[in-house]
């Protein structure tokens, strides 16, 4: 009876060894999904603030080059020389 009760603590053991062993590898892998989903949420947002400062200068040198452009044709017309 001894020596059952020594090999069903040893399976015990065993058991214990292996289910902890899972639980540290689903713990690990949790883990690594919150740490990569949080890379992936990070460099997202720095693409996102990347395209809104490149879409924000953009726009910027357009409504600058129109300016440029519009004051060029206006003083460039005989409109302008109307004024005087």
């Amino acid at each position: 009876m001894y020596c059952i009760d020594v090999q069903y603590i040893i399976l015990l053991l065993l058991l214990l060894i292996i289910i902890t062993i899972i639980i540290i590898a689903i713990i690990i892998i949790i883990i690594i999904i919150i740490i990569i989903i949080i890379i992936i949420i990070i460099i997202t947002i720095i693409v996102i603030i990347v395209v809104i400062v490149v879409f924000v200068v953009f726009d910027i040198v357009v409504i600058v080059v129109i300016f440029v452009v519009v004051i060029i044709s206006f003083s460039c017309s005989h409109d302008f020389h109307y004024l005087y």
